[in-house]
């Protein structure tokens, strides 16, 4: 038995999930947050320090399990002012560290724990933004099991602050991720971590029906479309790399010619056998 922490980081390194390794990994645990759910409770998921694996599946102890905390004025006010702002899928700064002329691209839906935000925001571990508020109830749950969902099937630890920008810049394409995603886990990826809590599934069984029939479910066209297209972008780079390298051949192959035929066109190498011939 280890911790989550451990076993990603063990996985990651020896190669990542594939989609079957993920789910296997996952749904027990899902399972378990949706029978938490049933009894009125919520899962210890403020963060993963909880979630244990054994024989590679997720879970943790039922004892854990503990009240929904509820600060509705405080939520409502974050709602409200994210409500009120207009709807911009990426926003961003650049940072300039003028002693060492480093640029660095910030998302500005990126928070730090700890720290004031004015509208909902992903922060470093698998936290919720309205558990810094001090409120923990099943959509919470939903959100930190998407977190935990993508970083199996997008190999990635979430802990680490470059892990946690590249899965806000691409959240709405996972497939930059991981190209062999499936498009049933990626539509269910980016549903489970909205930052806008009424738009991420608000039944947690019906979510579950989806992740273990996967491969029965209707592929939705968009996340099949981007899909498509980041396989025909990583085609054509190939075709790019090889076009390229096939070019360079033939140049370094016809300098070689010129330079054994000489200057009059004659083949210098069998001029000079024959000389040596004499």
């Amino acid at each position: 038995m280890t911790t989550f922490t451990d076993y990603l980081a063990q996985r990651l390194e020896a190669g990542g999930f594939t989609t079957e390794d993920a789910l296997a990994s996952f749904l027990p645990l899902l399972r378990q947050v949706a029978n938490a759910h049933r009894t009125g409770s919520v899962a210890p998921l403020q963060g993963v320090n909880a979630i244990q694996v054994e024989a590679n599946r997720l879970w943790y102890e039922e004892s854990h399990a503990r009240k929904p905390t509820l600060e509705t004025g405080k939520l409502r006010e974050k709602e409200d002012t994210g409500a009120r702002a207009v709807e911009v899928v990426q926003q961003y700064r650049v940072e300039t560290q003028v002693e060492h002329g480093n640029e660095s691209v910030v998302s500005l839906q990126i928070g730090q724990r700890g720290e004031p935000f004015a509208h909902p925001v992903y922060l470093p571990g698998y936290v919720a933004w309205e558990h810094e508020l001090g409120h923990h109830d099943p959509l919470s749950d939903v959100f930190v099991l998407g977190l935990i969902l993508g970083s199996l099937a997008c190999g990635l630890d979430l802990n680490d602050p470059d892990d946690l920008n590249a899965f806000v810049r691409h959240r709405r394409n996972l497939f930059d991720l991981n190209a062999q995603l499936h498009p049933v886990l990626a539509k269910a990826i980016v549903r489970m971590t909205e930052l806008t809590r009424r738009q991420r599934p608000q039944d947690v069984m019906a979510l579950l029906h989806t992740l273990e029939n996967y491969r029965d479910q209707d592929v939705d066209f968009e996340f099949d479309l981007a899909r498509i297209r980041r396989a025909r972008a990583r085609r054509a780079d190939w075709y790019s790399t090889t076009s390229c390298f096939v070019t360079f051949w033939k140049m370094r192959s016809a300098i070689s010619v010129r330079q054994r035929r000489g200057p009059e066109g004659i083949d210098s190498s069998a001029n000079n056998r024959h000389v040596g011939g004499r």
